[in-house]
């Protein structure tokens, strides 16, 4: 058989169940990590609108004034 004509069904083969098991590892990692993802997200969210309610805070500080004329 010419290998080129055998080369898609290799890739099937040989690549596709690859992916399949790391799609299947990744879910399961997921499944059994979920809590901690979301917690560390929700203080990654939580640090996040701290730090953008400081830089606010600095820019309205840093803002002069408006002068009466």
């Amino acid at each position: 058989m010419n290998i080129l004509k055998a080369f898609p069904v290799l890739i099937i083969v040989l690549i596709v169940p690859v992916f399949f098991i790391a799609a299947v590892k990744t879910l399961q990692y997921l499944k059994q990590n979920y809590g901690q993802i979301m917690e560390h997200q929700r203080q990654q969210d939580e640090l996040l609108a701290k730090q953008a309610q400081e830089q606010q805070v600095e820019v309205t500080n840093s803002t002069p004034a408006p002068q009466a004329s």
